[in-house]
């Protein structure tokens, strides 16, 4: 933060540096009286931070750890299993696929070797900044049916494309009828348990942080503020420093082996990739 305050400009390039800040929090377990967290706040130059630890912004890929953690929740209460197929849940016509799709499970979506290519090889133009706005239950499978093998399959190959399907299958997982939204899982199983009230998919502008913070690349073009439609598990929440700052002391507990609100998911064991 001290660093950070030093800097007087920036980058001038991008207009943007009367606008931008910068934020941490640092967790200890062992305060004086039990867990402390502190957040510290500083703009450019060393000037008030454009935004508080309240104000939300996107955290992106950081939403598949999420979407992974709400997998492994499902599980324990018997809904999935992280070997079903994503098959089993999609209503396509697997009969016209390509390749094997039908039957990557969720495991392999969650350790990121399901074969999937990075992004959607019918990826749209990009709909208020948001580049998967727009990507309908029909287009990912007829997406999906047109995927010509998994070449990387069985190993290690982040995808975005998987992510977004594997929330989008949770969904039906729950309800195939009348499918709830991936947010109302997430706050469900993960949000509300740790006392992450203000993380949401939504976007609120009245919650938004300024500028460069809520998503503004070069002063003027917003940067995913459009809605999502399927693709929501690998990258649509918008969570803030305190609520982080929560998730963060959750997962260090369970490092030290202490209790969480999300304790038999915490503690389950994912198998290494191999």
């Amino acid at each position: 933060v001290d660093a950070w305050a030093t800097i007087g400009d920036c980058q001038p390039s991008t207009g943007m540096c009367d606008r931008c800040g910068f934020g941490i929090a640092v967790v200890d377990l062992n305060g004086a009286e039990g867990a402390e967290t502190r957040t510290f706040l500083t703009g450019p130059g060393g000037l008030p931070a454009p935004f508080d630890a309240d104000s939300t912004w996107e955290i992106a890929s950081i939403t598949k750890p999420f979407t992974a953690l709400a997998t492994l929740i499902l599980e324990d209460e018997g809904v999935v299993s992280r070997t079903s197929a994503i098959g089993e849940f999609l209503p396509c016509d697997w009969s016209q696929a390509n390749s094997d799709v039908a039957n990557v499970t969720l495991i392999e979506i969650i350790q990121h070797m399901s074969g999937f290519p990075a992004q959607p090889p019918d990826r749209g133009p990009s709909i208020d900044g948001n580049p998967f706005g727009g990507y309908t239950e029909d287009r990912l499978c007829a997406s999906l049916l047109k995927l010509n093998g998994l070449p990387t399959r069985g190993r290690y190959s982040y995808s975005n494309y998987a992510y977004g399907t594997l929330g989008y299958v949770l969904t039906l997982a729950v309800n195939k009828t009348n499918p709830p939204d991936y947010e109302d899982i997430i706050k469900e199983k993960i949000l509300e348990p740790l006392g992450m009230f203000n993380t949401s998919v939504t976007f609120n502008a009245a919650q938004a942080a300024e500028a460069c913070s809520r998503g503004i690349n070069r002063g003027s073009v917003t940067i995913r503020l459009g809605a999502y439609e399927t693709l929501q598990g690998n990258g649509a929440i918008r969570s803030t420093l305190n609520d982080m700052t929560k998730y963060m002391l959750a997962a260090l507990y369970v490092d030290a082996g202490m209790p969480t609100p999300i304790d038999d998911s915490l503690y389950g064991e994912l198998p290494s990739p191999s």
